[in-house]
């Protein structure tokens, strides 16, 4: 039985370590400061200004539901009512919440979005409870050159 109690202790000790290596809480800090001090309000580039409008839902309601029922549909929006860049893609987009960070490539979205703006969508996120507040950025590139774009303080709404 000790033999047993000590190889449990060991076993213990090997995942936590192999645990504390493999979730990096400092690196992600370090991604999200990273994320932040280079997102931008509002894009400007030439004499178009882009900014960031998001629709965010999720079916979750209690801490009890573990399913990926986030959607995310975002908009980047030209405000100077110009037409999209044809070089332009939304590559990223990043959900930040504290320390907490969600990250995903969004698809096509089919929506009635303008030639003024450029829409994309996520579903394939963790449950988040409606009524959170989050921050939510995107990663736009156009030719070679990255640039992000960030909505602040956008609330999960419950799917109705």
């Amino acid at each position: 039985m000790r033999n047993f109690l000590i190889a449990c202790f060991l076993s213990l000790i090997i995942l936590t370590i192999i645990y504390k290596s493999n979730h990096d809480p400092e690196g992600t800090s370090r991604l999200i400061s990273d994320i932040y001090s280079t997102a931008l309000d509002t894009l400007r580039i030439d004499t178009s200004e882009y900014v960031l409008e998001t629709y965010l839902q999720s079916a979750k309601t209690t801490t009890n539901n573990s399913e990926n029922d986030l959607v995310a549909l975002i908009y980047l929006v030209n405000t100077a009512n110009l037409q999209i860049f044809t070089n332009m893609s939304l590559v990223n987009l990043y959900i930040i919440r504290e320390n907490y960070i969600w990250t995903s490539n969004p698809g096509s979205a089919h929506s009635n979005a303008s030639r003024f703006s450029l829409a994309r969508v996520s579903t394939d996120g963790p449950g988040i409870i409606a009524g959170i507040f989050v921050d939510v950025v995107a990663e736009i590139k156009i030719d070679s050159v990255n640039y992000s774009v960030i909505a602040r303080h956008q609330a999960f709404e419950g799917l109705k």
